[in-house]
């Protein structure tokens, strides 16, 4: 059910007329409606729009009672104008999507859309795991890098956006606390981050975490870094790995995105972890910082049958060649990914490569490598009814 706070008629017809392909009419309801919507009522609907005549300050007022009172009612905001303040301030009040004046027909399906997987996840408070195999082993893969600027969140989210149409339950984890990009690269506003799913860590179980996650039209879902750095400092890295050992008992494969540091919480990540995707890039530094990490890693017993090395912008011109790279650290690259102007593209229109460009280098590449990682996962598999998923194991 679709709600809509909006006192000018033509924008009310004009909503309700994009959403007429809908079963259900669109509601129109009034500011004095808000104490009812988070007064604990039953039905209340799975996403309100609040529209330009409702005003920032008072949208985000809004928005943040329902995130205290009814979380399971997702906002989605349209303003006449839309800045970046005015983003990272929805964000922080737990708005869903917020969306410019000007929007489509397209775009505001997509955001209810969005809005409503939120709802839903919410609603059932995690991922249902009625078809799960009891026996089916989750995988946890770290993407990591010694130096920040080679495209490891890029790499992390669109790994495991193509994990996520072949594997059934998959999670993609933004452990960079401070500066964690998933949420904006995904166009996701998530209403709970990794700093309230710590905070509650003693509650949490298997039921429970996956609320504290966003889904993403993709499938996979995911648990987004806190929305100030400040709050990075209030997460314990034991409540990190209790997170991580929970995840492995709700999803098939974990995807972990990190900083490019060792801190408590990338440690933690890395015990927990089957895999290491350790990225470099054709650049002095990078390989310098690569070496020492490689060592360190060795150090901390990170076996090298655990490290997967991958080299970004593989065919860059810049006077040094992959046999170099390799010999340089030692190691062999498994992985080589393409240069290409649509990854940038891409990461500003907030839609994952693999779903914007599936024929794309660099999402074929990275198609390899999301084969390889879940090779043992339980697969997608139509029913002999057809359309309903049931699980299956891959076989190696």
């Amino acid at each position: 059910m679709i709600a809509l706070i909006e006192a000018d008629p033509n924008f009310q017809a004009r909503i309700s007329n994009e959403l007429g392909s809908r079963t259900e009419p669109l509601q129109v309801l009034g500011l004095s409606d808000v104490e009812r919507l988070t007064s604990g009522e039953p039905d209340l609907p799975d996403v309100l729009i609040l529209g330009p005549s409702v005003g920032a300050p008072d949208a985000l007022t809004i928005a943040e009672r329902l995130r205290a009172g009814a979380p399971e009612v997702s906002v989605v905001l349209i303003t006449d104008a839309l800045t970046s303040d005015l983003l990272q301030a929805a964000l922080r009040a737990g708005v869903r999507d917020v969306l410019g004046s000007s929007f489509t027909g397209a775009q505001l399906q997509d955001a209810i859309e969005r809005a409503e997987q939120v709802s839903h996840g919410v609603r059932d408070r995690g991922i249902p795991h009625d078809d799960r195999e009891p026996s089916a082993p989750c995988r946890v893969v770290t993407v990591f890098s010694a130096k920040g600027g080679v495209g490891k969140s890029f790499i992390a989210a669109n790994l495991a956006v193509l994990l996520a149409q072949r594997h059934t339950r998959v999670a993609l984890v933004d452990l960079d606390l401070q500066f964690g990009d998933q949420a904006i690269m995904m166009q996701l506003f998530p209403g709970r981050t990794m700093s309230e799913a710590a905070a509650n860590v003693e509650r949490l179980d298997v039921e429970s975490l996956p609320g504290y996650m966003t889904p993403h039209k993709s499938g996979l879902h995911l648990l987004a870094a806190p929305l100030e750095p400040g709050l990075a400092e209030t997460i314990q890295p034991s409540a990190t790995q209790r997170i991580l050992r929970l995840l492995r008992q709700s999803f098939d494969i974990v995807v972990i995105d990190t900083p490019a540091l060792f801190t408590e919480h990338v440690l933690a990540a890395l015990d927990e972890s089957d895999e290491c995707i350790f990225m470099t890039s054709l650049d002095v530094p990078s390989i310098k910082n690569t070496k020492l990490a490689l060592q360190t890693l060795e150090m901390l017993g990170v076996g090298k049958e655990r490290i997967r090395l991958l080299l970004n912008r593989a065919d860059a011109q810049v006077g040094l060649r992959v046999q170099e790279v390799e010999r340089m650290l030692g190691a062999r690259v498994t992985t080589q990914i393409p240069s290409s102007r649509e990854v940038p593209l891409s990461i500003n229109q907030g839609t994952p490569l693999a779903l914007a460009d599936p024929r794309s280098g660099v999402t074929v590449a990275l198609r390899e490598l999301a084969e390889s990682v879940g090779r043992g996962a339980p697969v997608h598999e139509p029913d002999a009814k057809g359309g309903r998923f049931r699980l299956k194991r891959k076989v190696s």
